[in-house]
């Protein structure tokens, strides 16, 4: 900048001079001397540029190792956390929710911490208290009715310990048969509206397939009673019993507390009485058959309901996990670009400005994703597309924002878009998980997705002509999004089948089964 000015003037002279004067010559050696000093100024000054952008290069390099060495234990921190918050407490519960399954009601369930998960654990202690003492005292009751008639002791242990109702019942039929030396035994419950009896077994055994009923009239509602009858079979307007030969039939209801669920009979036909020793031991019998049929239910009503609670309590736990920390992670971190975009945009730096933008679109993509993830475990899923092919075009869109790799779909049968809720949002999602794994793994150059309609089968392929794959390293652990796909393909009955050879593209195809026309 010094030296310019000299050089103009001197340039000037030059320029002014006739050729052949001395000051022409004077000013010509004076500006070739500039010449060479103003050439040596910008190689100076080029080489203390260049050294500039060489110590900015190694200022980022030490930001990005620290930037590393930071991270590393953060995670391994945040990994152990979960581990200690979450995975462990879920394994001891579920343990003990195992324990409970198998009727071990003695191990109390603990709770490690005091959360959503420790509340869960502390329900389920109470439940375990619960039915460790209805089991208990169902015990007991049984116990004192057993001292009545040593020969029903047996038999009335046995039917208490029997869970399930078919069991029951077969026990307590073919313990009739041997107690009272007869064959003609029926059992009869009553229908869950309370307006018919069933005979669900006899002396032959269950009754399986073709179960004999009659409406309920007031000659068959027994007494609400622990009373065992005595009925004769003429005298009797019940038509199971009426089928029978002349003579006297013992009756006895299958009561629980105050509730009536059926009856249980034995036919005699000889010229024989029942004794009172046989009426306790039936009496004991049907009781202990009643309480077992009833405890039988409680426990299978137990069981689903815990179940249940279980399963809404993890998903609306899981759904709060997912808001409080991905989804708010994600925000933060969307404004934050949004943040360093800003700062480029006054440095003119349009290429990083390029880069953040698609980053940018990558966030609001994922954070949609995981308000529809955390909308499904919370509530009830709606659909907000219009159509499944408009969510599959919008998935097209997303992919082709992070990707510059074409897309083709072709849609032969418009028809298939009245296929059930369900298995429009499963191809939605497997179409999703394809694209996801294209754009990560594939390398592809284009991608083809197919929907169509083959005999009574909707098939949808996508393929790609990547770099493909080696079909027995699915199972590597490599490949979780095909097993996810696999699974989404199953829950509506459907099966997927995945076709790729290394640098020959993948084929991924999907067929789900259609209901035929009404």
């Amino acid at each position: 900048a010094q030296i310019w000015p000299d050089y103009l003037s001197q340039l000037d002279n030059v320029l002014t001079q006739p050729p052949d004067s001395p000051k022409y010559t004077e000013s010509w050696l004076v500006l070739q001397s500039l010449e060479r000093l103003i050439v040596k100024e910008i190689d100076l000054a080029v080489s203390a540029y260049d050294e500039y952008i060489l110590y900015q290069h190694y200022q980022i390099e030490l930001l990005l190792i620290g930037f590393i060495l930071v991270a590393v234990p953060l995670v391994l921190i945040g990994l152990s956390v979960i581990r200690k918050k979450i995975v462990d407490p879920i394994a001891l519960l579920n343990h003990s929710a195992n324990q409970i399954k198998n009727g071990d009601l003695d191990q109390p369930v603990l709770a490690i911490w005091e959360d959503e998960v420790g509340e869960l654990a502390h329900s389920m202690e109470a439940m375990r208290i619960e039915i460790s003492a209805n089991r208990q005292s169902l015990e007991e009751k049984v116990a004192e009715r057993t001292h009545v008639l040593a020969v029903a002791t047996k038999f009335s242990q046995e039917i208490s310990r029997k869970m399930n109702e078919e069991e029951v019942v077969e026990s307590a039929i073919n313990q009739a048969k041997i107690m009272l030396n007869e064959d003609n035994v029926a059992l009869c419950l009553l229908s869950e509206e309370g307006n018919c009896l069933h005979m669900v077994a006899n002396g032959s055994g269950l009754l399986s397939s073709e179960k004999l009923e009659q409406p309920l009239i007031d000659e068959l509602v027994l007494a609400q009673s622990d009373e065992t009858q005595i009925i004769n079979i003429s005298d009797s307007r019940c038509r199971f019993i009426q089928s029978n030969q002349e003579g006297s039939c013992l009756s006895s209801s299958l009561q629980v507390a105050e509730k009536v669920i059926g009856e249980m009979c034995v036919l005699r036909d000889r010229n024989e009485s029942f004794d009172e020793n046989e009426i306790q031991a039936f009496s004991l019998l049907t009781n202990s058959a009643a309480i077992a049929i009833y405890n039988s239910r409680l426990m299978k009503l137990g069981q689903d309901q815990a179940k249940q609670s279980a399963r809404l309590a993890e998903r609306q736990n899981l759904a709060a996990d997912l808001h409080d920390d991905l989804a708010q992670n994600l925000g933060v971190t969307k404004m934050q670009i949004g943040k360093v975009i800003n700062s480029l945009i006054e440095k003119n730096d349009h290429e990083n400005i390029i880069v953040l933008e698609k980053l940018k679109n990558n966030l609001d993509i994922a954070n949609e994703q995981v308000r529809e993830v955390i909308s499904g475990l919370s509530t009830t899923h709606k659909n907000k597309l219009l159509s499944i092919r408009e969510g599959i075009e919008a998935a097209i869109a997303d992919f082709q924002i992070l990707c510059d790799i074409p897309v083709t779909l072709e849609v032969s049968d418009p028809s298939w878009e009245n296929v059930s809720l369900l298995m429009q949002r499963q191809l939605l999602l497997i179409v999703k998980e394809s694209l996801v794994n294209i754009r990560r793994h594939a390398n592809a150059k284009t991608v083809r997705i197919n929907i169509f309609r083959n005999d009574e089968h909707l098939v949808l392929e996508v393929n790609d002509d990547g770099k493909g794959f080696k079909p027995d390293e699915s199972d590597s652990g490599k490949h979780f999004g095909l097993k996810v796909m696999q699974a989404r393909a199953e829950r509506s009955g459907g099966k997927l089948i995945v076709s790729s050879e290394p640098a020959a593209g993948t084929s991924v195809k999907a067929r789900f089964p259609l209901e035929p026309p009404k």
